[in-house]
């Protein structure tokens, strides 16, 4: 199977209602990352390294073990180009997309471009607050680009011992530069097979103090009821199963989902008018409580809805409630309908 290009946000459309599904299990959760953008409070780290120069790096003993991707490091390799390693020195000026196989891998970029420390600038280290509770702070302090000294700029990353990592940056002008067009930012696992990229080549960071959050975040994500079907009615009364399609996006890859800790955890019901079923009437709010899937398989699914969404990646649809059977790539699963009935009201 020939698989379509992920997309991009996270939304539920339901053609009968809208719904949240959480990623629950722990075990899957360890290396499904996503991103958010929280509010930035920038910490100055106080210990200076003696990492200097162009195109050079030097570890760091973090304090404790960090995970990453199911794995756990107490070392890192820290470069003067603004990635943060976890299996070897990266010398790397050269930054590309991710994810790639070719090294470096197993790396957090906070701002991987071809960048000098000289005499003015520094590469500073923090630990922060006690077990279980503990943070590592790698800052990069009034650091520039190679070959152009005019451009400086401040960027950090902050290790929270449970796993979350904070991107954050200060005195970021409306230059393209400095806010990343030529930089790499993202998280990318050991192997190079698994990535979440922020931006590549893209000025993408916010003006100002901007703030970066990856971690395990529970989200909702776009789904297709009955795919491949339109339209697609749910007969509640035929005791049967209520089929689902999880949709892939830039950052969910459905592939690392372990089908069998998904639960649909709660929705609204789009109940329509006799007269046209494609109007709604009015809406009922449903609760569920650990309704898991019966069977799952990975398949060619449905379309996302269009509208909503800041870049408008959601080509296909004009209404939220509309269905086709085009889409991206997906995991197939199914619900036991009959639950669901007894959950409606009569």
């Amino acid at each position: 199977m020939q698989r379509k290009p992920f997309l991009k946000q996270f939304r539920f459309i339901l053609p009968i209602g809208v719904a949240i599904l959480l990623i629950s299990s722990p075990t899957s959760a360890q290396d499904i990352y996503s991103f958010d953008i929280p509010t930035s409070s920038y910490i100055e780290a106080a210990t200076v390294l003696s990492l200097r120069g162009d195109d050079a790096c030097s570890w760091v003993d973090l304090g404790f073990s960090f995970p990453f991707y199911k794995k756990g490091y107490s070392l890192a390799y820290v470069s003067t180009n603004g990635s943060l390693s976890f299996i070897g020195p990266n010398f790397s000026w050269i930054n590309t997309s991710l994810p790639t196989t070719a090294p470096p891998n197993g790396a957090i970029y906070a701002f991987w471009d071809d960048l000098i420390v000289d005499k003015s600038a520094s590469v500073r280290t923090q630990r922060l607050g006690i077990a279980p509770n503990r943070q590592f702070v790698i800052e990069w302090r009034n650091v520039t680009f190679s070959g152009d000294g005019s451009r400086r700029f401040d960027f950090e990353i902050v290790l929270h011992e449970n796993g979350v990592i904070l991107l954050q940056y200060r005195n970021i002008t409306n230059d393209p530069r400095k806010r990343g067009s030529s930089a790499t930012v993202g998280i990318e696992d050991e192997t190079g097979t698994r990535a979440v990229l922020f931006s590549y080549s893209e000025a993408k960071i916010g003006v100002g103090e901007y703030a970066i959050r990856f971690a395990h975040l529970a989200r909702s994500v776009p789904v297709d009821i009955k795919p491949g079907a339109c339209p697609n009615p749910l007969n509640l009364g035929s005791q049967g199963v209520l089929p689902v399609a999880i949709l892939g996006t830039s950052d969910l890859d459905v592939t690392a989902i372990d089908p069998s800790s998904l639960r649909l955890s709660g929705g609204s019901v789009i109940l329509p008018t006799q007269e046209d079923p494609l109007k709604i009437k009015k809406k009922i709010k449903v609760l569920v409580s650990n309704l898991s899937p019966k069977r799952w398989s990975l398949e060619d699914v449905g379309t996302p809805y269009a509208g909503g969404t800041p870049d408008g990646v959601f080509a296909g649809k004009i209404d939220p409630y509309q269905c086709n059977d085009l889409g991206p790539d997906g995991t197939w699963t199914s619900f036991s309908s009959s639950i669901l009935r007894r959950l409606l009201p009569p």
